[in-house]
């Protein structure tokens, strides 16, 4: 997703995704599993994803601290570690 490393951004200390985010079922919420349909109508491959990817994808790129400032909103925020 990120490729991140601490010496190649000297001045990123953080990554903010808005984006819509499933519930683990990925039922809901409901604006998220909308947008999700007209991802799989409107696209070849389009989706929308869960909190647990969106860290996966986030640690594997470097990133820690990770959270989401609302647990129901829309953002979540990775940060460098520190070394």
């Amino acid at each position: 997703m990120l490729p991140v490393s601490n010496g190649g951004t000297p001045h990123v200390r953080a990554v903010a995704i808005r984006e819509f985010i499933l519930d683990p079922d990925r039922a809901g919420p409901s604006a998220a599993a909308l947008f999700a349909l007209n991802m799989l109508v409107g696209t070849a491959r389009g989706n929308t994803y869960t909190e647990a990817e969106y860290r996966s994808w986030m640690e594997q790129a470097g990133l820690g601290a990770i959270s989401r400032p609302e647990p129901a909103g829309d953002w979540i925020i990775g940060r460098l570690h520190n070394k």
